[in-house]
């Protein structure tokens, strides 16, 4: 009975945890993306997390890492900034290229809004299991076997017998206290 109580409050500190992690990273205007692909692969590896924290576009400069997304591109890319210009109205124009690429990507760019996503830091590898729950045959597995383990739970608890239960401390001494319990029964 005492490993089924640790065993879940166990569970339950883990899921507050990581549910508590990704709020107070959403709070602190950090964000997670998923490595994809290869081109910054000497700095981050495909299938790493890379948690970008929020900054003014003022403060980026050449070398910084930034997660954008490119001119006529459907997806985010994670590069470096290797040159940044001014445009006629004075806005910052930015060249990026990938780590581990041998060329300056072919497009330049201006960002909209007041404020990038720059690389933080990262977490190798861990990138792939989080696009695993984007299959949806990862997801139906996933619920199935969390089902079952509840099933498998609630069945336990309901068929078992009541000697595998904590010893029964008897009676209390005033019979007042439990008008239920027979002294000659708890013996």
């Amino acid at each position: 009975m005492k490993r089924r109580i640790i065993a879940w409050s166990l569970f339950a500190v883990v899921a507050l945890a990581i549910i508590g992690g990704g709020v107070a990273a959403h709070a602190l205007g950090v964000s997670m993306y998923v490595i994809t692909g290869g081109s910054m692969t000497g700095s981050i590896s495909k299938g790493s997390i890379v948690f970008d924290k929020t900054v003014p576009v003022s403060s980026l400069r050449v070398g910084d890492v930034i997660t954008f997304r490119p001119p006529s591109m459907p997806a985010n890319v994670t590069h470096r900034i290797v040159d940044i210009q001014k445009d006629d109205t004075g806005r910052p124009v930015f060249k990026t290229k990938g780590d581990a690429n041998e060329a300056v990507d072919p497009w330049q760019f201006t960002l909209d809004k007041s404020v990038q996503a720059k690389y933080a830091f990262h977490m190798p590898w861990v990138g792939y299991v989080l696009a695993a729950f984007t299959l949806r045959v990862v997801r139906t597995v996933l619920l199935v076997v969390v089902g079952l383990l509840i099933m498998g739970f609630t069945v336990s608890w309901l068929r078992k017998r009541p000697e595998e239960d904590e010893e029964d401390p008897g009676c209390p001494s005033d019979p007042a206290l439990d008008p239920l319990c027979d002294p000659a029964e708890a013996k």
